[in-house]
């Protein structure tokens, strides 16, 4: 493993210290660490690949992309053509331009690979717009600083995509790169390399369908054997694709069971998609709907040589409702299930770009995934600006995808999550990678491609599921209950649930008030998972409040519900005290084709009641459907040491305890005394106080993290690191501890 988590924070803590105050400030933007900014402009498709790269001999991380006018640098960094390196050891970052000015088109991103003598190779064309591969390779191993010149080769038409993939066994043993671009006839073609990039030979085609504009799109996938891919047999804006799947190996193509399809890929013929293997039929009814329009997303290879993919279908033909699949080869059919709700599309005139979904290589039943609706309950996710935002998931299974848990990454956000990206590492490692911003079009986009490294992403726990409503409501399963007549109204309320995060065993007291409060039943015309949830609800003109009583100190995260079909409702700010922690925004309408609205914010709880103020932006109804409460991660009791009392041991203890080492604390009142750091209350702060305070320290936010802590700069610099460690230490918990 790669250096632990809290010194990895703390290394990049300088870097982003600007970044997280105003995030601080505000509570929102969850992330479960502080990212890596690899490049500060950048963007990519998922039709090439490797897009990023593991180089575990130099302990880097490449990040090919290419820059936008819309982005970081504005027209003088609009299609630049970059590698950005990322340190994982000190995750200090660079990057090196392969090429000026190039066309600023996401679909332009290079491939990258790993030569075996340690240097790289970039592989890159310009979305059809002239005829050629470009390539160039690093000058020395382990550093993508400095490159070769620029060599090229003409296919003789308009070039698309890149895409490379090393075989050992081919060529007779001496081994031999592909890469798979799209050319003649808007076709995917091979080319190949015999001395590992250096020189470049075009071969034939792999697929056509055959028409001048009839272009497949595929997805890769090699383990070094064979190249595994998935094919649509054109765009899903011109025809309702199914998905096909197949393989090559020393220059033939074959389908999924092993059968010879093309006998000679180095020459001008190509065979149809459908004459591989059927992974997914279109119009196949999954759930009562017909699924259209499948596109391909991604591949991964397991380590027994078993092919899995992940691709996309419109439900019932809308590309309003997008769900995302997965299949396993079994051996002599392809097993599928649909794996998630993808919601809409990224803009309209390309309707079936949706957020995406990568494989982990290394763990092919774990998937992380972008959607603008929870992966599981298709609830809309509203961001803490009030506007449906993208967000992160990583999804398990534990039955080869017939069910998923899905742990969020990102929420609360006030931008995109987008086409996330997880490059091969090994089964200890993981380095997820993602465009985060504002993505407009494939040629403007003003996004930064960031990632977590080794994120800990432990699952929130289910504290309690509230669905609000009038007596006799149907309650959605997994959910109490909380209920009363349509009158009186503007009384407040207290139900109380038995709980596990109930601070004394017992029960969480739930009051509901703050306004003059009623509660509607809409009848069942809500569709979904949460269609009881959101068809009864509570309401109240201008504001509610939520309190939480006997709530056991902690972090929690909590998803609030807001739907009605024809009721006059406005968006409303969610906050705690004066700090605002995010907005929800409810919908309307009858069976909502996305998803009822759903906010999800995060907040600390310290033993004492916490109240949450619901307050319309407008004076409109403030309405309340439901509500989901999570415990954030495993320290949900207060630590054994925290001297400035905010229920967590973080940068901000140390300070204070470092403060008033040394010093003669008799005479202090013992709370006084005990936030400069007597511990033991004989009224000083010894090396006695000193063996307590690291071992509760390291307690909290995992070993070594004491030691990473007297790392940070001193007295210089110690304003500066409050001010970083007071913005970063819910991170911190996340980071080190959970």
């Amino acid at each position: 493993m790669f250096p632990n988590r809290f010194a990895r924070l703390w290394t990049g803590a300088a870097l982003i210290a600007g970044a997280l105050v105003a995030r601080g400030a505000k509570g929102v933007d969850n992330v479960p660490a502080p990212l890596i900014v690899a490049n500060d402009n950048g963007g990519w498709s998922w039709f090439e690949d490797e897009r990023a790269i593991v180089d575990p001999v130099a302990g880097k991380l490449l990040v090919s992309t290419i820059a936008n006018g819309a982005g970081v640098g504005g027209a003088s960094r609009s299609g630049d053509v970059e590698v950005a390196t990322v340190d994982l050891t000190t995750l200090a970052t660079s990057r090196f331009t392969l090429r000026d000015s190039f066309p600023a088109d996401d679909h332009n991103t290079p491939s990258l690979y790993i030569r075996p003598d340690g240097r790289y190779v970039a592989m890159y064309a310009a979305h059809g717009s002239d005829n050629f591969s470009r390539w160039r390779i690093s000058t020395n191993p382990g550093d993508a600083s400095a490159w070769s010149a620029e060599q090229t080769l003409n296919h003789g038409a308009g070039v698309t995509y890149s895409n490379m993939h090393y075989l050992a066994g081919d060529n007779g043993g001496a081994g031999r790169l592909y890469n798979f671009a799209r050319s003649l006839n808007y076709d995917p073609v091979v080319t190949t390399s015999n001395d590992q990039g250096s020189t470049w030979t075009f071969g034939g085609k792999l697929l056509t369908e055959g028409g001048g504009g009839d272009r497949p799109y595929l997805r890769y996938a090699s383990d070094g054997d064979k190249i595994h891919f998935i094919a649509t047999e054109r765009h899903p804006r011109n025809f309702n694709n199914s998905i096909y799947h197949g393989y090559v190996q020393d220059g033939k193509l074959y389908n999924s069971a092993g059968t010879l399809i093309d006998g000679n890929l180095f020459d001008s013929s190509g065979s149809p998609p459908s004459a591989l293997t059927t992974v997914f039929a279109a119009n196949t009814v999954v759930a009562g709907s017909s699924m259209q329009r499948a596109w391909t997303v991604d591949m991964a290879i397991d380590p027994t040589g078993t092919p899995t993919a992940v691709f996309q279908a419109r439900a019932g033909g809308s590309d309003l409702d997008h769900r995302f699949f997965y299949g396993r080869w079994t051996g002599s059919q392809w097993q599928v299930n649909q794996m998630a709700f993808a919601g809409s599309y990224l803009y309209a005139a390309e309707n079936d770009y949706t957020g995406l979904a990568a494989i982990d290589p290394s763990r092919v039943d774990v998937v992380y995934l972008s959607s603008e609706v929870h992966p599981e309950t298709k609830a809309q996710l509203i961001g803490a600006d009030g506007a449906r935002h993208y967000e992160l998931f990583r999804g398990q299974t534990s039955d080869g995808g017939a069910s998923w848990q899905w742990t969020p990454i990102t929420f609360n956000s006030t931008v995109d999550n987008v086409r996330p990206h997880v490059p091969k590492w090994d089964e200890n490692n993981t380095a997820l990678v993602w465009m985060r911003g504002k993505y407009s079009t494939y040629v403007n986009y003003n996004t930064k491609m960031v990632a977590l490294v080794n994120p800990d992403l432990s699952e929130p726990i289910a504290a309690l599921k509230v669905d609000f409503g009038l007596t006799g409501q149907l309650v959605q399963n997994g959910f109490a209950a909380f209920t009363r007549d349509a009158s009186p109204s503007g009384i407040a309320q207290t139900e109380s649930y038995s709980s596990p995060f109930a601070a004394d065993g017992g029960a969480i007291a739930v009051t509901l008030g703050g306004g003059a409060i009623e509660f509607r039943d809409r009848g069942n015309d809500v569709a979904g998972p949460l269609g009881r949830v959101v068809d009864e609800f509570a309401f109240a003109p201008g504001s509610l409040e939520l309190t939480f009583g006997n709530l056991a100190a902690g972090t929690y995260q909590l998803v609030l519900y807001g739907h009605d079909r024809d009721f006059s409702q406005g968006a409303y700010d969610v906050s705690l005290g004066s700090r605002r922690l995010g907005r929800m925004a409810p919908t309307s309408g009858a069976n909502p084709s996305i998803g009822v609205a759903s906010a999800r914010v995060q907040f600390q709880a310290d033993g004492d009641d916490v109240t949450l103020s619901l307050a319309s932006l407008t004076g409109a109804n403030v309405v309340l459907n439901g509500f989901e409460l999570y415990a954030a991660g495993e320290y949900l009791s207060p630590p054994s040491v925290d001297l400035n009392g905010d229920g967590v041991l973080d940068f901000a203890d140390y300070l204070l305890y470092m403060g008033g080492m040394h010093k003669n604390l008799a005479g202090l009142p013992s709370n006084e005394a005990y936030a400069m750091g007597d511990l033991n209350g004989d009224g000083k702060n010894d090396f006695a106080d000193l063996a307590i305070f690291r071992d509760a320290y390291d307690l909290w936010n995992g070993s070594g993290a004491f030691a990473a802590a007297q790392a940070a700069p001193e007295p210089g610099a110690i304003g500066l690191m409050s001010l970083v460690a007071l913005t970063l230490r819910r991170l911190v918990v996340h980071a080190a501890g959970r």
